[in-house]
């Protein structure tokens, strides 16, 4: 349907005063422990260079493609793809691109298929293998005429159990790239949030291209300022209205005129905003004093690529897909499979929102149907899947450098959203009611660092405000309270009367009656710290639609100190049965070369 391949696999090159540098207004990277097949069919089939994509990994666990062995430099993430096309018709295969595919007719199950594309053109097909999103797909299939009974409601029902995520992407270009000349940073992320009249910041550090002269200095290049998603399109509200042609996700915003300059400066502001008082305050590694004069020393960027894939995108109909209801994926994942028409898209796989669902689908489809065995040997992909599913979907402890609401993470700084080292993931949805000090409510997601809330019998300070980015499918806990439906992880320890039990113990022991477990889509989860940096001096403690909750956050002295979910308790068990061990063999250590007992004892 486009003059290119990749889908939302799209690279921009050929951009800085010197021509290359590179924008992947799409997918960017591939990351070996969750997409195997990706990562091998880039570096051990395709032979392409790749370099690390974050610096502050150590060892490396993601990957850019890179222009050449051993260099830093970024050849684009669409390089993959395009580098199968060459060798598909290289080997003798048929590329029609613009061509878009209008309806299928086809008069029983072993029929060939009429194929009708926008330009008029047909073509009769006798396997038919389809990359197409959901929107995209649903729209021919609408327009098509199939055998009786081919696409009956359950089949439709099923295509529709997934939803599509409208996705935004900023890449601002600096001739001085000041976070790198500056302050030193090139890893590690930042968060702001936005709205209707405030761009929402949500960058890494690592992502943009950067270059710089020889000895690592006089950097110029691209700082990604955003990287947002939702369902509804709302974390892109201030975006949506610059996008100069719906025919195309990326637009370029220069300064030559008044609309683009105001974005510009707009966009310098927030950025500079955040450094000076959110940063400074969170991310060790500079000082407010080094950012004071930040914004008189900085000018704004030259220009900004801006990325949003959405429903009108066309092929694409937005960015990825996340499952609403796993009861018929097996429908939804192969359903006509047996007239000869094969879907292989991230949409209708177990790795939504990754090139790897589409190249696992591609892989099950050539197996089944084909008796093309799958060409990655003792690569264990049916475990990468559930590994995928299960660590994306259930785990606050992200595996990537962990963000914090208005605040900002790195490999020295920052904090996830988990319940800490000897615990578990501990979070709500972003739609949760925080009650504040002033008994005005505001959404979880918004809460910042500093906020004063209502622990139950008294007021904390927020001092971490955690968040994690799920994208999946998960088992939550809905609680049914006056200010609507509380939905949270079921190991959530939360005060019932005066003890505190976790949601899922509370609701077995019939604590918690009103609650009920189901596996949702969830595209964040949020925590906080309430007072950690005084122990014991508040309850340590939030309200959420009126349910008092558990405020430790990830804090291990915290968790210790005030046990509330089960693993911490049995880290402190572990704990003071080794300083038992350990004050035993001091006594015994002692005795055995005369020492005095009591003396330890006293000490320990």
């Amino acid at each position: 349907m486009t003059g290119r391949v990749g889908g939302r696999i799209m690279s921009l090159r050929g951009l800085g005063p010197e021509e290359d540098l590179v924008v992947d207004v799409g997918a960017y990277r591939t990351w070996p422990e969750y997409t195997p097949i990706t990562h091998a069919l880039v570096t051990d089939y395709l032979g392409l260079p790749v370099h690390c994509y974050d610096p502050g990994d150590v060892p490396c666990a993601k990957f850019n493609i890179a222009t050449e062995v051993g260099s830093d430099r970024k050849a684009g993430f669409a390089t993959f793809v395009e580098e199968m096309m060459k060798r598909l018709v290289d080997a003798g295969a048929r590329w029609f691109p613009n061509y878009e595919l209008k309806a299928i007719a086809q008069a029983s199950a072993p029929a060939d298929k009429q194929l009708t594309f926008g330009n008029g053109a047909q073509a009769v097909a006798s396997k038919l293998i389809l990359n197409m999103p959901q929107r995209p797909l649903l729209k021919v299939l609408r327009a098509s005429s199939l055998p009786m009974g081919a696409v009956d409601s359950g089949s439709f029902g099923a295509l529709h159990t997934v939803a599509t995520e409208i996705v935004t992407k900023v890449y601002l270009y600096y001739s001085d790239a000041w976070w790198v000349n500056d302050l030193g940073l090139t890893s590690g992320t930042f968060e702001l949030s936005g709205d209707a009249t405030e761009m929402e910041l949500k960058g890494r550090y690592h992502d943009g291209d950067v270059k710089c002269d020889a000895n690592g200095q006089n950097c110029h290049g691209f700082l990604q300022a955003t990287y947002a998603h939702d369902f509804a399109g709302a974390t892109s509200m201030y975006l949506r209205r610059f996008q100069n042609d719906r025919e195309s996700p990326a637009t370029i915003v220069g300064s030559d005129d008044p609309e683009g300059a105001n974005f510009l400066q707009h966009a310098h502001d927030r950025v500079v905003y955040y450094h000076k008082y959110v940063g400074a305050a969170s991310d060790d590694r500079y000082t407010a004093f080094q950012v004071r004069n930040l914004h008189s020393q900085t000018s704004p960027p030259e220009f900004a690529v801006i990325a949003h894939w959405n429903i009108a995108t066309p092929g694409a109909g937005g960015g990825w897909h996340g499952w609403t209801n796993l009861d018929h994926t097996d429908v939804a994942l192969d359903p006509l499979g047996s007239y000869g028409i094969h879907l292989v898209n991230e949409a209708f796989s177990f790795v939504q929102g990754w090139a790897e669902g589409s190249l696992q689908q591609a892989d099950t489809v050539l197996k089944d149907y084909f008796g093309v065995d799958r060409p990655w040997g003792a690569l264990d992909v049916s475990s990468e899947i559930s590994k995928v599913v299960r660590d994306t979907a259930m785990d606050c402890d992200t595996a990537s450098a962990s963000t914090t609401t208005g605040g900002s993470s790195s490999s020295g700084s920052g904090s996830s959203g988990s319940g800490g080292g000897g615990g578990s993931p501990l979070c709500f949805t972003g739609e949760a009611r925080l009650q504040l000090a002033n008994g005005s409510l505001v959404l979880l997601r918004d809460a910042q660092k500093g906020d004063r809330v209502w622990t139950g019998d008294g007021v904390g300070t927020v001092t971490e405000a955690l968040t994690h980015e799920v994208g999946g499918m998960m088992e939550v806990a809905v609680l049914s309270t006056p200010h609507g439906a509380l939905v949270g992880t079921t190991n959530h320890p939360v005060l019932v009367g005066s003890e505190w039990h976790e949601i899922a113990a509370a609701h077995a022991a019939g604590l918690l009656p009103e609650v009920s477990f189901e596996q949702r889509f969830v595209d964040a989860l949020y925590n906080l710290e309430i007072d950690g940096d005084a122990p014991g001096a508040s309850a340590h403690a939030y309200v959420v639609n009126g349910v008092i909750a558990s405020g430790l956050g990830d804090n291990e002295v915290l968790n210790l100190a005030f046990p509330r979910q089960e693993s911490w308790k049995a880290e402190k068990e572990r704990n003071a049965a080794t300083q038992v061990e350990k004050f035993h063999a001091e006594v015994n250590e002692s005795l055995s070369v005369g020492g005095c007992p009591s003396m330890l004892v006293g000490a320990n």
